[in-house]
């Protein structure tokens, strides 16, 4: 996360020096890193697919709670909460593998990564 100017949020990816607005972090996604376009790009697209499927079903969940018949039925407020803790530990669990991968692949220096980049500026 070098090379982040004061108030920004550098990528999660070590080598990688592009960085965000604060505002524009995933606060959505219950993590507090960022990751580039360019770094997302290079995770495996099963790992990309998981992650996305755990919020749409996340996304799906909350929404049927805002039905009215659904809301009123007794006891459907703990189990929310506990379905909620399950999605965010998912998410957590998807978010991590994302990353890792992405990271490795920097380490490794693929090309079109930001290890890649890093160690070409070096040379």
């Amino acid at each position: 996360m070098s090379g982040t100017g004061p108030g920004r949020v550098g990528c999660c990816v070590p080598e990688c020096r592009r960085s965000f607005k604060p505002g524009v972090a995933a606060l959505e996604h219950d993590h507090d890193e960022v990751m580039c376009g360019r770094c997302y790009r290079t995770v495996e697209a099963l790992l990309v697919a998981r992650h996305k499927a755990i919020h749409r079903r996340w996304r799906r969940a909350e929404r049927l709670l805002s039905v009215k018949a659904i809301i009123s039925k007794p006891g459907i407020v703990p189990q929310y909460h506990r379905m909620d803790g399950l999605f965010r530990r998912a998410c957590a669990r998807s978010w991590a593998a994302i990353r890792e991968d992405a990271i490795m692949k920097s380490a490794m220096r693929v090309e079109g990564t930001a290890g890649e980049l890093a160690a070409r500026r070096a040379a």
